[in-house]
């Protein structure tokens, strides 16, 4: 069978207008999901895979149409986000007008966070919740050369994370797939797609990539909604296996894209060692817990290639932090971003703007406690409420919010929709405030001089010079 996956376009999804600009410009990073579940498909499989990234190629729906028309897929496997769903339903409606014999599934974080809504849409045959490599594998095998009419329920409901509609017509759900045993998947097949395509700002080489050395976040922070809280990681001698597969394809720079990469400073540890016993000469990045470094920790990563560390510092008190359950104090963070500059890795922070009970003041000591702190870079964010969080759903039990607003725009999705927490400042005033914050951060004389001092190449110089514009432009 002809496999397509493909990740949507996401022009016209939901954004938030001061924040988003500068997360729009951050870069392109490859889609490692369906890079995953492509290649474990290609190697267990004789069916023919083929990949489609709509956001770094830059496609527009009819380049989309035509690239439908031309490949003519049996199958079509599309990753969902809440805020890319108009444009993934724009898509398969495209593909099932323009190949209507086309079975199109579903995966990505949307699906176990509405999955009876999912299927309401006629544009999707069947969904995966949580990890696709053996899920769908084990679809497209049973859906063979089949037609739909030959296709046994009893097959479809053996196959873990799958969500589909009966013939009754009820929705059926068999739970969350996760792949246990993360070693034993072949790392993502980076030919598939053009590495000339992927890039981050805050990066000095030409090409990078991203890795996942782990899957899943134990932690229960109020404002987010990831719903895999089963945390594996991976042995450290498979992920530099695979940092070492990255280098050899000429990619200088790797970002770790773990929801955090050192949980326990301990495994962070054993990978650096790794890195450093064979001496591999790669710079990397990683997203990380201001709880999980020590003075040990930072000197390995130094002495590993680490170049830049992103924390989610997100509050300014210890009382701020607790409400949110970030499991952190001011003094971990302050501890964190110094261990960090003292072994001379560059350190980013991200900040959370009006969450329930924050008003101008709160958000005014969030960001002066980020102009005091050792940061080389922060990224300024209004709350939203997302579905499937802890605050959203205080929000509907308290009235707060007179009706599921997600649970509307999933069934009828508007890229006009915004739903903020709008309890003691207006929405505008959130933006300007925003937008304000990150332009007192980045037009600090010390900002502008490390900046142009860290400058090594015109490559490097010209992605800062479109960061400064866009930051510039914020209103």
């Amino acid at each position: 069978m002809k496999v397509l996956l493909m990740v949507a376009p996401s022009v016209g999804a939901l954004t938030l207008e001061a924040s988003n600009d500068i997360a729009q410009n951050m870069g392109f990073y490859p889609p490692l999901g369906i890079l995953y579940v492509g290649t474990y498909l290609k190697r267990n499989s004789e069916h023919e895979v083929h990949i489609i990234d709509s956001e770094s190629e830059r496609l527009t729906y009819k380049d989309i149409e035509e690239k439908i028309k031309t490949i003519k897929p049996d199958v079509l496997g599309i990753t969902a986000f809440t805020n890319t769903l108009k444009n993934v339903l724009d898509v398969l409606k495209i593909a099932k007008r323009v190949h209507p014999a086309c079975i199109t599934v579903l995966g990505g974080p949307h699906v176990p966070l509405f999955p009876d809504e999912t299927l309401q849409f006629k544009e999707v045959d069947y969904a995966i919740c949580g990890d696709g490599e053996y899920s769908f594998k084990k679809l497209v095998d049973v859906l063979g050369e089949k037609s739909p009419a030959d296709i046994k329920e009893e097959e479809l409901k053996k196959i873990e994370g799958i969500v589909f509609k009966t013939s009754d017509g009820t929705i059926y759900k068999n739970g969350y797939a996760r792949v246990k045993d993360i070693d034993s998947l072949p790392f993502p097949d980076r030919a598939f797609l053009r590495k000339d395509l992927y890039f981050c700002i805050l990066g000095k080489k030409r090409l990078m990539t991203t890795i996942m050395s782990s899957r899943g976040c134990p932690f229960q922070c109020t404002f987010c909604n990831t719903p895999d809280k089963l945390y594996r990681y991976r042995s450290a001698q498979n992920v530099v296996d695979e940092m070492e597969y990255i280098v050899s394809m000429g990619i200088e720079e790797i970002f770790f894209f773990d929801d955090l990469f050192n949980i326990t400073a301990e495994r962070a540890i054993a990978v650096c060692d790794e890195i450093i016993k064979r001496k591999l000469n790669v710079k990397w990045a990683f997203r990380g817990r201001v709880t999980g470094i020590n003075e040990e920790l930072a000197k390995k990563l130094k002495q590993a290639g680490c170049e830049r560390i992103q924390f989610g510092i997100e509050k300014a008190t210890d009382e701020s932090l607790r409400i949110v359950k970030k499991s952190s104090t001011v003094e971990d963070i302050i501890n964190a971003v110094n261990l960090t500059k003292k072994y001379g890795m560059m350190c980013v922070g991200n900040f959370l703007l009006f969450t329930p009970g924050e008003g101008e003041k709160e958000a005014e000591e969030i960001i002066r406690f980020a102009l005091k702190l050792k940061l080389d870079h922060a990224e300024f964010s209004v709350f939203i409420p997302y579905p499937g969080t802890q605050i959203y759903n205080e929000g509907l039990k308290s009235g707060f919010f007179a009706k599921d607003y997600w649970a509307e725009y999933v069934r009828n999705p508007d890229p006009n929709f915004q739903l903020l927490w709008e309890e003691k400042v207006p929405r505008e005033r959130m933006y300007e405030i925003t937008a304000r914050a990150h332009k007192r951060f980045y037009f600090r004389p010390r900002i502008v001089w490390n900046e142009l001092k860290r400058t090594t190449n015109w490559t490097e110089f010209k992605r800062k010079l479109n960061g400064a514009m866009i930051v510039l432009k914020l209103r």
